[in-house]
């Protein structure tokens, strides 16, 4: 962890920064396959996101992202994920 630290301070960086982004990088992910990965889905991560939401984001075999709802949703309804 040392020489992490270190390479972090040559950039100009600390441990709290790398912290910060690596929170920031997990709370934008997807668990995907098995052993379970960290998946960045570009688009997904700028959906409006709600405790209570209106569809949900699957991840096929076939290497697909789909995004579902089960509601019945009419213009002007908002796509809400959690």
């Amino acid at each position: 962890m040392q020489s992490e630290q270190g390479r972090l301070q040559g950039m100009g960086y600390g441990w709290e920064d790398f912290q910060w982004a690596m929170s920031v990088l997990h709370s934008r992910c997807f668990l995907v396959g098995s052993p379970p990965v960290h998946t960045s889905v570009p688009g997904v991560d700028m959906a409006n996101h709600s405790f209570e939401p209106s569809a949900a984001v699957r991840w096929e075999p076939q290497n697909q992202i789909h995004c579902t709802s089960n509601l019945c949703m009419a213009c002007p309804a908002c796509v809400l994920l959690s």
